[in-house]
């Protein structure tokens, strides 16, 4: 459900229109710029009051989540349900076992689905689930992750791609955010005006869909000066809009813009994983890059980029001397 900050009576509140009509939820704080992050980190559980499952199936929670989340780009989810509504969507969270997701993974084989296809499915539904409620009893199983992209755009690549991108302006914008910020697809699909925080030079990714914060970083200058072109014409609160709308998805623009570019391969996750990349190489550490990246853990940026760093092999060569 999209919603959007506003100031009501001194007080910050979220307006939303679940049905139509225009609601205020009050946040509780005092509507000051000092408290505007801690009214957005407030909002989303207000939100999330109004889109409360009507009964405790997985069919229930799945409606729920995708009711609040109308702002992503719901094509990927749409797709995961599906094929995964006629194994989950009778059950409880509590009925999720090992052996239910082994079952339906290898009746997903069958039908040709690889593994990759097969753990987005369940983890796109076990998202829902822990959104619902994140001390739920369910039992998850996923196959095994497939190996990393190794994909990735060199600077030369990135110009042909802005420069093919100029007459599609939502896509132009979308792919300095990416680059940029090296957020998530939905993040910057979900990203308000509010969020740029001009006086600081900074960008606020938001929050994910179980109300986690994702990472605040830098804007660069030449996001900066992007950004403030797109602002002068924007018309709605989204940053990426196309015909007065929020876009979610820039799937075909970006085909074709790689198809006069004369590029392959590129799709929102490229850009994101070009962007760590490029960061690798200018010797930013693993410490600052997971936290630019927005990852849980050190190991998991470590295991993907510490081989773009300049020094990685460094010092290897010795024992290797005769």
């Amino acid at each position: 459900m999209r919603w959007r900050l506003g100031a009501y009576r001194g007080k910050w509140c979220v307006i939303v229109r679940p049905d139509g009509k225009r609601r205020r939820l009050s946040t509780g704080f005092d509507a000051t710029t000092e408290n505007r992050e801690a009214a957005e980190r407030t909002a989303p559980h207000l939100v999330r009051q109004l889109t409360v499952p009507v009964g405790n199936t997985i069919a229930d929670i799945w409606k729920a989540y995708m009711a609040e989340s109308t702002a992503i780009d719901q094509t990927r989810l749409h797709d995961a349900w599906k094929a995964a509504q006629w194994t989950f969507a009778p059950l409880e969270p509590s009925d999720v076992t090992k052996g239910v997701c082994v079952s339906y993974a290898h009746s997903r084989r069958k039908e040709g689905r690889s593994d990759g296809t097969i753990r987005k499915e369940i983890s796109s539904v076990r998202a829902a689930v822990n959104w619902h409620d994140e001390q739920n009893t369910a039992k998850w199983w996923l196959p095994p992750a497939p190996p990393p992209k190794e994909r990735w755009m060199t600077r030369d690549e990135m110009h042909a791609l802005l420069e093919a991108s100029r007459d599609t302006y939502h896509l132009f914008v979308f792919l300095h955010l990416a680059l940029g910020t090296a957020g998530r697809k939905e993040a910057l699909f979900q990203m308000k005006w509010i969020q740029v925080r001009w006086a600081e030079d900074r960008i606020f990714l938001g929050f994910k869909p179980g109300g986690k914060k994702r990472p605040t970083v830098p804007m660069t200058k030449t996001l900066r000066a992007v950004l403030e072109q797109a602002q002068a014409v924007a018309r709605t609160d989204h940053v990426i809009e196309y015909a007065d709308r929020p876009v979610k998805s820039i799937r075909t623009s970006l085909a074709r813009a790689c198809k006069i570019a004369g590029l392959e391969g590129v799709t929102p996750h490229v850009l994101r994983h070009s962007a760590a990349v490029w960061m690798r190489m200018d010797d930013v550490s693993i410490e600052k890059l997971s936290a630019y990246m927005g990852h849980s853990d050190t190991r998991v940026t470590e295991r993907v980029y510490a081989k773009y760093g300049p020094d990685y092999l460094d010092g290897a060569t010795d024992a290797l001397e005769l």
